[in-house]
């Protein structure tokens, strides 16, 4: 009985389950493209355009970011199969199930590399695209990782109502791909991301742009309070569970934190030997 299964069942007092089934993605209707706001360079009246920026693939690589291409490897499948299970359930919920947050309980355990790697998996979809937002704005490990420095982003579109989107999308050059910086922030991040203007800023994303899936990099849920706030917001919730370190009790913990979120999905991460060679280290509770 691995880790994951056992604190699955703890926390949702149910059975630990035998395996898990993935079923194939074969939604009741396709999902239709639209562009995002700066998807296209510009917003309404031409004035303000979305800055483009290149992301090194040596740099992805030498971090273990896994771009699909032709060739198969074992994170790659991994990541296909997590797809899966979080494209079935925004199928099954339309209104919040693209909206997507990635914890963990302590730092440095894989949010930011789950992050990635589910969202280039997604983007490697011909009809699917994918906005990832850098939800840490005291780490800011998602922009580290991909190379690129910006000056403005969420936490700024929450407190300055001249600011549009477009202002602070960066289009990147990874097809599918756009990013949402953190920004810069003061000490009132978790108060900007429960106030109507956040909420609001996801549901239009959510109503007006059905082919894409907002993957939220939140900060670990024992260090900060925003992943509980954040866990209203969203429709999933990816818990990356560090293979041999995170401890039950912190998953618990953590767990309780983020109750508010229909959907939790485990993901161990960092796993070495036997564990590593076969597929399986995701599970719903």
């Amino acid at each position: 009985m691995s880790l994951i299964e056992r604190a699955a069942a703890q926390i949702a007092g149910k059975p630990t389950p035998t395996g898990m089934v993935v079923p194939s993605l074969n939604p009741a209707a396709p999902l239709t493209a639209a562009p995002l706001p700066g998807d296209l360079g510009k917003s309404a009246g031409d004035v303000r355009v979305t800055r483009e920026v290149v992301i090194d693939r040596g740099r992805l690589a030498s971090n273990g970011i896994a771009l699909p291409s032709s060739e198969r490897s074992k994170a790659i499948e991994e990541y296909r199969i997590v797809k899966q299970g979080v494209i079935r359930n925004a199928i099954a919920d339309p209104q919040r199930g693209r909206l997507i947050m990635v914890t963990s309980a302590r730092p440095r355990e894989g949010k930011t590399f789950t992050s990635l790697n589910l969202a280039f998996s997604i983007a490697s979809e011909q009809d699917m695209r994918v906005l990832v937002i850098d939800c840490d704005v005291h780490r800011q490990t998602l922009m580290d990782t991909l190379g690129v420095k910006a000056q403005k982003g969420l936490f700024d579109l929450l407190t300055d109502e001249t600011l549009d989107l477009a202002d602070v999308l960066l289009r990147t050059n990874i097809g599918n791909l756009t990013v949402l910086p953190a920004g810069k922030s003061g000490l009132l991040a978790p108060e900007l991301l429960s106030s109507h203007r956040m909420s609001d800023l996801m549901d239009e994303m959510v109503r007006r742009y059905p082919d894409r899936f907002i993957i939220l990099d939140a900060p670990p849920c024992l260090a900060t309070s925003d992943p509980s706030v954040l866990a209203r917001l969203v429709g999933q919730v990816i818990f990356v569970v560090e293979a041999n370190r995170t401890q039950e009790p912190e998953i618990a913990a953590s767990l309780r934190l983020i109750s508010s979120c229909p959907t939790i999905g485990l993901v161990l991460n960092k796993t070495l030997g036997a564990a590593s060679d076969q597929f399986g280290s995701y599970s719903y509770y």
